[in-house]
């Protein structure tokens, strides 16, 4: 028992070190981006240096997205963020996400906790 909580102290002083947060993947969202949130609210989110608006230019037309940097990770534009428009504004309509740094909320071959609802 010793031994165990020796491993775990060692595994939280090291993730401590670090100084990176890890984004949690979930259904339909990572970290504080998700589907269907303003493109304002997720672009105010991010640190200058860490966003970026871009076009994407699928199949010839404008296709707007948020080029974003997770906080923590050195990979650069590791969460893509594509738009479209609702009304009279931009929400976010899907997320695209290639850094490593990004975990998933359980176990790729597990299922949610019993008595969770997932949607």
């Amino acid at each position: 028992m010793l031994r165990n909580l020796s491993v775990l102290s060692l595994a939280f002083w090291l993730s401590a070190l670090s100084g990176a947060e890890t984004a949690i993947i979930r259904q339909h969202q990572i970290g504080s981006v998700s589907i269907g949130q303003s493109a304002q609210s997720v672009y105010e989110a991010f640190d200058p240096d860490h966003r970026r608006l871009v076009d994407l230019s699928l199949e010839g037309f404008l296709w707007p997205a948020l080029e974003l940097t997770l906080p923590g990770s050195k990979r650069r534009v590791g969460v893509v963020a594509e738009l479209e428009a609702r009304g009279n504004r931009l929400v976010v309509s899907r997320i695209s996400i290639t850094d490593p740094m990004a975990r998933n909320e359980w176990p790729v071959f597990s299922c949610p906790p019993r008595g969770r609802r997932v949607d």
